[in-house]
C-alpha cells in the first residue's frame, strides 16, 4: 500500500493486546471477564461466525 510505512519488528501489534480472543456469541461471558477482571482479562476480542 502506498503511503503505509513497513511494519517493524519491535512494534506491538492489535493481535497481542488481546489477551481473550472468543466468538461473537460468547460476548455477555467476555464482558463479564473484563468488566471484573476475571482470568486476567485485559481485552477482549470477539470474532463472528466463531
Amino acid at each position: 500500500m502506498p503511503g503505509v510505512p513497513p511494519r517493524r519488528d519491535d512494534e506491538i501489534t492489535a493481535a497481542r493486546l488481546a489477551t481473550h480472543v472468543m466468538p461473537l456469541d460468547q460476548g455477555p461471558e467476555g464482558y463479564d471477564l473484563f468488566k471484573h477482571e476475571k482470568d486476567g482479562c485485559v481485552r477482549a476480542v470477539f470474532r463472528p461466525g466463531g
